[in-house]
Parts: structure tokens; sequence; C-alpha cells
């Protein structure tokens, strides 16, 4: 248990990306979106202006492939990749390579798990299907055994999950993932995906200890400006 523990740490929940949509590109209509920070773009209205934008750059430069790839905002970016038949987006803080090779892969695992969307419409409760491929591949990186964890006064607002809930009710207010692992008695790997769970549903605050070699990299950084 680390309560009270003052080690520095560094939030995990800021997280550059504010929110992903998944977009058939015929028809404009969002079929998957997540808002990490309760501030997202109207879904659809998004997926209409993305559809739009990119076929009039498409057809302005006369691609064959799309060349619109990123719209810039005042303080956002929306980054844009390519499927086959869909287009991903994020809206972002800033474009970098990890986030748009997330992106490519969240976009094409997409087209695999629902190709047969790309015919015919059809409710395949999408909303909830994929919501586990977009905790791993953008929330449970970002968990470590060190993570500490802090528990929400009032998470129960917040998560649905039994297996959470479950989870929130047994560890201490503020613990390191491991160190609820073992105070459940647990191989680390389930709390690992509980926490990434939880924080997914906004139930937790979660931070990663400050390490030596962020530390010299920010001072790298300070020292050449």
């Amino acid at each position: 248990m680390t309560r009270g523990c003052k080690a520095k740490t560094r939030g995990v929940e800021s997280m550059d990306i504010n929110s992903i949509y998944i977009i058939k590109r015929d028809t404009g209509v969002c079929m998957y979106y997540k808002d990490f920070t309760g501030t997202a773009f109207d879904p659809q209205l998004l997926s209409s202006f993305l559809v739009a934008m990119t076929s009039f750059f498409d057809e302005a430069t006369k691609s064959v492939k799309s060349q619109a790839r990123a719209f810039e905002g005042a303080d956002y970016t929306i980054v844009v990749e390519f499927g086959e038949w869909t287009l991903g987006a994020i809206s972002t803080k800033g474009d970098n390579a990890n986030i748009r090779e997330k992106l490519k892969r969240t976009v094409v695992k997409f087209e695999e798990q629902f190709s047969v969307l790309k015919w015919v419409d059809l409710d395949l409760a999408v909303q909830t299907r994929f919501e586990q491929r977009v905790i791993d591949e953008f929330i449970r990186e970002r968990i470590t055994p060190e993570t500490l964890i802090t528990v929400r006064s009032e998470w129960e607002y917040f998560t649905r999950r039994p297996d959470v809930i479950s989870f929130l009710r047994l560890i201490p207010e503020i613990c390191a993932v491991k160190d609820a692992a073992a105070f459940l008695e647990v191989p680390v790997e389930i709390a690992l995906n509980l926490t990434a769970e939880a924080l997914w549903e906004g139930a937790i605050h979660v931070a990663n200890p400050v390490k030596p070699d962020d530390i010299y990299q920010t001072t790298a950084l300070t020292h050449q400006e």
C-alpha cells in the first residue's frame, strides 16, 4: 500500500488524445467514437465534415489516395488515417508518428472485425464490442505495475462493470497497481487490466512515477533552450 506516498508522479490520464472516431467513407456515418475528455465533437457532424473535406482535397489534387491527413484548429489537431472503406480520426493536441500508428492499427482491426458493415448497415453493437480494442491500444499500455491508482470519491457513479466494481471496493484508496495485485492476491496482469478498465470508465485517477531518465531528458531540453 502506498497511502501518503510522496514520490514524484506524472498524470497518465492527461493524455494527448481527446477523442477517436471510425467513419464509413462512402456514407459519412460515424460507426464508433470514444470521448476521453468530455469535450468531443458531435460524432456525426465531424464525420460529415471529414468525409466532405477529404473528398474535396482528393478532387482538387486528382489523387487516388487521399492527401488530407490532418486538420488543425486553435488548440487541437484532427489526425486522419484511411482504411479500405473507413477512415479513422483522432482529435489530439499534436500530430505524431506514435498516434498515427495506433490509429492505423485501430482502423485495420475495425475493418477486420466488422467487415460486413462495408456492404450492409446492421446493428452489431459496435460501440461495446470494439471497446476492448480501443482500451488495449490507447489505455492499457499506459498502465505499469508502478502506476499509482487513486480511487475517485464517487467512483460508483462512473462504472457499471462488475469486475471493476469488485476491484475498487477491495483495494486501498491510493495504491500502486502491483500493491493492489498483492492485496487481492491476483496476478499483476489482472490488476493491470482492471486498472485500465477503471480508468476507461473514469472511476480512478492514475499517475506514473517520474523516472530518472525523464528528469534527465527534461533537464537536457531545458539547458538547450
